[in-house]
């Protein structure tokens, strides 16, 4: 395991910002199979940085990109990204990063992989809009594989609490909403996987 921070632990101020030139001299180290990056504040990775990511590290099974920023509806990752993570990070069981869900959701058209082995999504406080809970739902259910479980961690500092909390949830009852969507989607998609195996010609 390896663990990077920019910054310090002073609350209220912007503090460092963690850039994917922090991380580049981590792709030196081939082996890596646990992953945890934090900052005061993140500047989100291009599709190029998480390319690469992928080609240093392919065992890797656990990433934390995290940030101690207050979180605001136009702060973290954009949502869309988690396609390119799941395309080049193919080996993640575990995964934690605060996403921006403000933009315009991917529709199932957009999505062209998904996490095959990823069993827990860490949101760390990601906020969804209320008007885009159906939009994040069905993308999240394209992206994610039957079985996955969602957690949010108010302030995980590189721990497990990013895969195990779910305190940073700043709505339960709508993010229950997501889930009960999501869910629903992946009994859909294995009904009819279902059907559409023992159709006969």
């Amino acid at each position: 395991r390896i663990a990077v921070s920019r910054g310090g632990l002073i609350s209220g101020e912007d503090g460092e910002t963690l850039t994917f030139g922090d991380v580049e001299p981590l792709l030196q180290c081939r082996s890596l199979e646990d992953v945890r990056l934090w900052g005061d504040t993140l500047f989100p990775f291009e599709e190029e940085d998480i390319r690469r990511m992928g080609q240093a590290w392919p065992k890797l099974g656990t990433l934390i990109v995290g940030s101690r920023a207050e979180p605001e509806g136009a702060t973290g990752t954009p949502l869309g990204r988690l396609v390119d993570f799941a395309r080049y990070l193919p080996n993640l069981r575990r995964f934690a990063c605060r996403f921006q869900c403000l933009e315009q959701i991917p529709d199932a058209s957009q999505v062209t992989t998904r996490f095959k082995h990823l069993t827990v999504l860490g949101l760390e406080e990601s906020i969804v809009p209320s008007e885009n809970l159906t939009a994040v739902a069905e993308f999240l259910a394209m992206v994610c594989g039957p079985g996955i479980e969602f957690t949010s961690s108010e302030n995980s500092w590189f721990s497990d609490r990013a895969f195990e909390d779910r305190d940073g949830f700043s709505d339960l009852h709508e993010w229950s909403q997501v889930e009960s969507i999501i869910k629903a989607i992946h009994r859909a998609q294995i009904g009819y996987r279902r059907l559409t195996m023992g159709s006969g010609p």
